[in-house]
């Protein structure tokens, strides 16, 4: 059985500017993974007793909130730091050491970086979530 802090060094954040994936870097701290959610409609009518509710057709995958290790010297940290000046999303990758990986299409938001004494730095990257997100329990192709 593969401990937590085992399965969190197998953790690592991808991006794709073009036609090639890039690794950025191991991810420290993943609080959630793409998801989805939707809004119900209200349709309740003067004559019920109780609110009635439809599903919405429009699913938001809101937004995900990746912490990596910054390799400061790293081209390709670099580059998803320089993503927050884009106007049109790109896609990125999570990806388990097992092949199980999540592509999607964001928008960067947010790049902070921090740290304590005595420790590296630590980023904080905020991607909106534009589109519906894939998971795939298999190796992706290169």
């Amino acid at each position: 059985m593969t401990s937590p802090v085992d399965f969190a060094k197998k953790l690592t954040f991808w991006r794709k500017p073009a036609t090639t994936w890039e690794k950025v870097a191991g991810i420290t701290e993943l609080p959630d993974l793409p998801s989805a959610t939707r809004k119900s409609i209200d349709v309740t009518t003067v004559e019920d007793d109780f609110i009635k509710r439809v599903g919405g057709t429009t699913k938001d995958a809101g937004s995900i909130t990746i912490n990596v290790l910054d390799h400061h010297d790293s081209d390709v940290m670099q580059d998803l730091k320089a993503d927050i000046d884009l106007d049109l999303p790109i896609e990125y990758r999570i990806k388990l050491a097992s092949g199980r990986h999540w592509d999607f299409w964001g928008i960067v938001t947010s790049v902070k970086p921090a740290s304590k004494n005595d420790d590296v730095i630590r980023t904080a990257i905020t991607i909106e979530i534009s589109g519906k997100p894939t998971e795939s329990p298999t190796a992706p192709a290169p």
